[in-house]
C-alpha cells in the first residue's frame, strides 16, 4: 500500500495546520485523514467524521506529538498474499480505523476468541 501522504500529494490536497488540529480534537490519526483522502472522502467529512469506533482522544504534547500511558507492544509488520490484499483495504477503509488500528483490532480480537476457546 502507497504512503497516504504521498498519494495525497498526488490528488494536489493542501492540509493546514488549523484542518489538522480540528482533526486530531475528533480523534482521528494523520494517516487516517490523509488516507481518507487518499480514498476520495470530502475535506471536511475526512477531518470531522469520528472512527466508527473511537477511543477516547489521546492528549498531545505542546510538539503535537500523542501522549499515551498505555503500555505500548512490539510493532510488528505483515504480508498478506496478494488475493487478500484488496479484501482487506475494503474492509479498513469501511471500518474508518487506521490500518494499523483497524490490524491491531483483528489480531485482539482472534487472541481474546482463542484464550476464551481454551477456557470453556
Amino acid at each position: 500500500m502507497k504512503d497516504a501522504k504521498d498519494m495525497v500529494k498526488k490528488l494536489k490536497v493542501k492540509i493546514t495546520q488549523e484542518q489538522l488540529a480540528i482533526a486530531h480534537s475528533h480523534g482521528l490519526a494523520t494517516n487516517t485523514v490523509y488516507a481518507r483522502l487518499s480514498r476520495g472522502w470530502d475535506l471536511e467529512k475526512a477531518i470531522t467524521e469520528p472512527p466508527k469506533s473511537s477511543p477516547p482522544p489521546l492528549e498531545r504534547n505542546e510538539e503535537g506529538s500523542l501522549i499515551s500511558d498505555a503500555p505500548k507492544g512490539k510493532q510488528r509488520s505483515i504480508r498478506l498474499p496478494a488475493e487478500w490484499d484488496e479484501v482487506a483495504d475494503k474492509a479498513i477503509a469501511e471500518s474508518g480505523l487506521s490500518q494499523s488500528e483497524w490490524v491491531a483490532n483483528a489480531i485482539v480480537d482472534y487472541l481474546k476468541k482463542q484464550k476464551n476457546r481454551r477456557s470453556a
